[in-house]
């Protein structure tokens, strides 16, 4: 996975892929946490966190949320859509109808 997207990064325009990066790491939504009405899931990939602090940590950082639902993601790194992506279609469908959405 990791090298399908650094090959895809070659091919895109450094300078999207900077400005992108640079507001990831310099963007902190978590104090507007709070506030948010619609329902979160949190998906853990096991191989990323494989410890129950290090997944403990992961969650803590969503400790505002109010309506959060989490679960862990066997078999996949940071980009689960890419390692487990049936199993990760799977979760989103599970969520959406928790919610009530007919899909």
């Amino acid at each position: 996975a990791a090298v399908a997207l650094a090959s895809a990064a070659k091919r895109g325009d450094p300078r999207v892929l900077a400005s992108a990066m640079r507001e990831l790491l310099e963007t902190d939504l978590r104090p507007r946490l709070a506030v948010l009405l619609t329902p979160i899931l949190l998906v853990i990939p096991a191989l990323q966190w494989p410890s129950a602090r290090e997944r403990q940590l992961a969650l803590k950082q969503y400790d505002a949320a109010p309506h959060l639902r989490h679960t862990v993601i066997e078999g996949a790194h940071h980009f689960a859509m890419l390692d487990q992506p049936v199993a990760l279609a799977q979760l989103i469908g599970q969520q959406a109808r928790a919610v009530g959405m007919r899909l």
